[in-house]
């Protein structure tokens, strides 16, 4: 059970919060939307080094090809962790 939650409907209204929460950051538009604006930063403060990161690792592949129609290959380097664990 999560820390601090003994009831068994709520611990399920966190985790289907939790699910609307990720569909929406994980939604289309609003990667769309995101990458636009962060091309934009990147464009204008000519940034050295910036992270982009998202919850899931298909969230960051998205992110990963909408920039890469929007900004030079040499301005980009996926890296990634592959691991489960959140402390």
């Amino acid at each position: 059970m999560a820390e601090g939650v003994t009831d068994v409907e709520e611990l399920n209204k966190v985790f289907d919060r939790a699910a609307e929460l990720c569909a929406f950051l994980a939604a289309a538009h609003r990667i769309e939307k995101v990458v636009a604006f962060i091309a934009e930063r990147f464009r204008k403060n000519a940034l050295d080094k910036s992270f982009v990161v998202a919850a899931r690792c298909v969230d960051c592949a998205k992110c990963k090809k909408a920039l890469d129609e929007l900004l030079p290959p040499e301005w980009l380097r996926l890296l990634t962790r592959r691991t489960r664990r959140i402390r």
